[in-house]
């Protein structure tokens, strides 16, 4: 999907290097503070950085959007780890849980696939482990499932929440 920044040859990475270099140099902010969160096309820029820009963020937060494939995917992947945090609700209508086609007609992966990108991505080759969690309200009909790759030093987590919920993913 071509998107107006794309269209019109907006540099959106330099854009947010240069707030990244306004706040070290103006506020002090330390290099290992900075975090990117972002919702829906906001939450596609967050994968950007994440893919293209590892060295200059600790960690990203994504909200209601899933990774792209591989085949559509429009970004420079210099294949670093990084923290990640993606959070989908499973009944979304515009992005599907499951992966298909985006709101803009771009093939998407499903929000476990993209969580699985990540994993991979920070060295867990092994196959996660997953626990559901208790109910915290016996009449809640959403339920949590906690899913954890703790093979390396760094833990990932990607829980998926079921129902009216939401569906976390944590990359570490």
């Amino acid at each position: 999907m071509l998107f107006p920044a794309k269209i019109e040859n907006i540099d959106d990475l330099g854009f947010i290097r240069a707030l990244i270099t306004k706040f070290r140099a103006d506020f002090g902010v330390s290099t290992s503070r900075i975090f990117v969160m972002g919702y829906s096309l906001g939450g596609d820029m967050a994968y950007r950085l994440a893919l293209e820009i590892p060295d200059e963020i600790i960690a990203v937060a994504i909200v209601a959007t899933n990774l792209q494939t591989d085949d559509n995917l429009d970004c420079r992947v210099v294949g670093k780890p990084i923290p990640v945090l993606i959070m989908n609700g499973t009944s979304d209508s515009i992005i599907p849980y499951n992966g298909g086609f985006g709101v803009g007609g771009e093939m998407i992966r499903s929000a476990q696939a993209s969580a699985e990108y990540f994993a991979k991505l920070n060295g867990h080759t092994a196959s996660p482990k997953t626990t559901r969690l208790p109910h915290q309200i016996a009449s809640d009909p959403v339920f949590v499932d906690r899913t954890v790759w703790s093979e390396t030093s760094q833990r990932s987590c990607w829980s998926r929440s079921m129902g009216v919920g939401m569906s976390y993913h944590i990359q570490s």
